[in-house]
This record gives structure tokens, C-alpha cells and sequence, in this order.
């Protein structure tokens, strides 16, 4: 965008200026994900403060160059460990998520009307195959979800309500909520074993 004048001219004469970024700012290592689910999640301040700068650089650059008539969307992202995950993981990644959008929401609140928000995050949460099998990346059926997010933001309407598959599913994931948190207190007690008791395993898996 700073660099390519064929996108910056594309951004001077867009009707509409859709954003998600974010993301690969905060996407951590083997080596934050052991230590975050140990309760160490002080790296996370750090990231946010750089994606704070890099984000706000970011839009303020598209507002400099696109025409005033232009609508700009901003995705908020999604927590793509599963609700139905180890319910540590899922809360872990909930707040690096939290520190994402909330630079986003940040940036609205320094420059009201900047851009409006397309709510991702919220749209998703707790509905059940929205996200791919490699929990990073939207599923065919949370594709198209985003597109739904963002024609209502266009729009100005509210975002699309959960529709019944994510319902149909509630119900075995309820079931297997008892084995979700045995797996969970399984994981984190191993990893705590491992970082106590075998200090090569664990210097290897900080390593990763």
C-alpha cells in the first residue's frame, strides 16, 4: 500500500474499502502458545502495542489517500480456537483476540466516524463451523458469513443471526463438555509436568 502505486490509486478511487488485518501480528509461537496456556501471557502487551502503531499507520495512510465519498469496512477477527476446544486454549486465544479489537475499536474512538465496523468476532463466537479444521483460517460456510458481516455493515443493518446447523450442533458439544475439560485439565497438567519436571523436553520445546 505504501510502496504499489496501482493499489494506491485503487484506494483513491474505491467505493468501498474493506480491511481485515491484524492477525499475523499476534500469531504466536509453539513457545507463547505453551507458555499463555500456563497463565504466562505477558507477551501478549508487547504485540499489541506494535499492532497498535502498525494499524493505526495502516488506516490512517487509506484515509489519506481514498476519496471522502468512500465507505471503509474493518473486520474485527474472530477467536479461531473452537468453542468447543479445551476451554484454556479457547480463552487464551479469547484475549489475544480481545487485544486485536480492541486496537480496532481504539482507533474509531480517537477518529469518530472513521470507518465502520463489521463485526466478525461476534458474529462467530460460539457457533460451530465457522472455522476450518486448522483453526486459523474461515471455514467455505464462515466465508460466506463474513461476506453476510460485511454487506450488513455496508448496509447498516445488523449482522446475521446464528443459523440451524450452528444450533444442531450445540448438542453434542454440550455432551461432550465433561471429556472437553478432562482433555483440558490433561493438556495443562502435562505441559506444567514437563516445564517442572523435564527441563531438556521442555528447553526443546521452547525451542520450536
Amino acid at each position: 500500500m505504501t510502496e504499489d502505486e496501482g493499489i494506491r490509486q485503487a484506494i483513491r478511487n474505491a467505493d468501498i474499502i474493506d480491511v481485515s488485518i491484524g492477525g499475523n501480528d499476534f500469531y504466536p509461537s509453539v513457545y507463547l502458545i505453551v507458555t499463555g496456556l500456563l497463565g504466562d501471557t505477558a507477551w501478549m502487551e508487547p504485540r499489541r502495542a506494535a499492532l497498535k502503531e502498525n494499524f493505526f499507520a495502516a488506516i490512517d495512510e487509506i484515509r489519506a489517500l481514498k476519496n471522502p465519498k468512500a465507505l471503509l469496512i474493518v473486520h474485527t477477527l474472530y477467536n479461531p480456537v473452537f468453542s468447543f476446544m479445551p476451554p484454556t486454549a479457547h480463552e487464551m486465544y479469547a484475549e489475544v483476540v480481545g487485544g486485536i479489537n480492541g486496537v480496532i475499536r481504539d482507533y474509531l474512538a480517537a477518529h469518530p466516524g472513521a470507518y465502520r465496523i463489521a463485526d466478525v468476532h461476534a458474529t462467530f463466537e460460539g457457533r460451530h463451523g465457522l472455522v476450518f479444521a486448522d483453526m486459523v483460517h474461515p471455514s467455505d460456510l464462515g466465508h460466506g458469513v463474513i461476506a453476510e458481516v460485511v454487506a450488513a455493515a455496508i448496509d447498516g443493518t445488523p449482522p446475521p443471526t446464528p443459523g440451524m446447523l450452528d444450533r444442531a450442533l450445540d448438542i453434542p458439544v454440550m455432551l461432550l463438555k465433561p471429556l472437553i475439560l478432562l482433555v483440558d485439565w490433561g493438556i495443562v497438567g502435562a505441559l506444567g509436568l514437563i516445564r517442572d519436571r523435564m527441563p531438556t523436553v521442555w528447553a526443546w520445546l521452547m525451542e520450536i
